[in-house]
């Protein structure tokens, strides 16, 4: 039974019952990196380029940290997951990256997905990793019962605890209570609490209700998709956009949250069509939040302090509004 590490990091916070589940099924021992922690970031720091983005530091720092307990690195090269469109540049290019910058890494897993052209089955896009493994006739069982699993994502967010020490003000907590707030953003920035200092947890616990792209139906996504004039190359990208508009659009949401990583390059440009969408619906306030390294606790607080108290200013002069007229 070989030992196959999986970081905790990139398109792991979508796919991981995916992969997970896929290896399991080749009765093979998955080890996946802890979560996101000061040391891991050190590390990432440490061993990647110094105008990377947030997530691909910590991804290489997850690297690192599960290397040495692992006879397999799993580090997919995701180019496509759909028609005509792509992931971003770096997730491609990351297990070059890794055997370019971390030294005594253990083989690395490197399957090409790429559906830009047709759609080619799960089982044929892994079966060069179950013939590595010598697991051919598993195959066809880990990649059924991965599909399966996978189908539970919308249902099933991988959590993962901080060390932040992140805490609100009580002073005008009371007004937030019972906000409706979108947090947009991919998903290893959404789902990493490290990264976001808990946003989603410390939310929660001041009774705001929280809604992401999960709480949206895929086929209306995919209906608003369909009706922009420029849809982005990128199919995170399409479809944080498409989320944004429908959250704007609706009664559903109080306010907006996107979470950015800086020099991500994709995020740089959807946070210019973002922003412009938001200017339409003024009802809806919006905020982005950019993260990297260098982000501290203090300034986010800050700043999402002011976002909920110009949401529950907003909401109260309406009622005074409404009652004078």
């Amino acid at each position: 039974m070989a030992r196959i590490g999986i970081p905790r990091a990139l398109l792991y916070h979508r796919y991981h019952l995916l992969w997970e589940t896929f290896f399991r099924g080749l009765e093979e021992e998955v080890i996946v990196s802890p979560p996101t922690n000061k040391g891991i970031l050190e590390l990432g720091v440490q061993y990647s380029l110094t105008d990377i983005c947030l997530p691909v530091k910590l991804a290489c720092g997850h690297v690192v940290s599960i290397a040495p307990k692992v006879d397999y690195l799993f580090l997919p090269r995701v180019l496509s997951v759909e028609k005509d469109a792509y992931t971003c540049p770096k997730i491609v290019a990351f297990p070059d990256m890794v055997r370019l910058n971390i030294p005594g890494v253990p083989k690395i897993l490197d399957p090409v997905i790429d559906l830009r052209k047709k759609v080619v089955s799960h089982e044929k896009q892994l079966r060069e990793v179950a013939e590595t493994l010598g697991k051919s006739h598993l195959l066809r069982k880990a990649s059924r019962e991965a599909l399966r699993a996978q189908k539970d994502w919308f249902s099933a967010e991988p959590e993962a605890k901080s060390e932040s020490t992140f805490l609100f003000k009580d002073v005008g907590s009371a007004s937030w209570r019972g906000l409706k707030i979108a947090l947009l953003g991919h998903p290893y920035n959404l789902f990493d609490s490290f990264i976001n200092f808990n946003l989603r947890e410390k939310l929660t616990s001041l009774g705001i209700q929280i809604y992401t792209l999960k709480h949206l139906e895929p086929s209306s996504i995919e209906e608003e998709i369909a009706s922009l004039d420029y849809p982005p190359y990128w199919t995170a990208a399409k479809e944080l956009l498409a989320g944004a508009r429908l959250f704007l659009k609706s009664s559903l949401v109080d306010g907006i949250v996107y979470l950015i990583a800086f020099e991500c390059g994709p995020d740089a440009l959807l946070k210019v069509l973002i922003d412009s969408e938001a200017k339409k619906y003024p009802d809806v306030v919006y905020m982005s939040l950019v993260l990297d390294e260098h982000t501290g606790e203090t300034g986010v607080e800050t700043r999402v302090e002011a976002f909920l108290d110009a949401i529950a200013r907003r909401k109260r002069t309406r009622w005074v509004a409404a009652g004078s007229a």
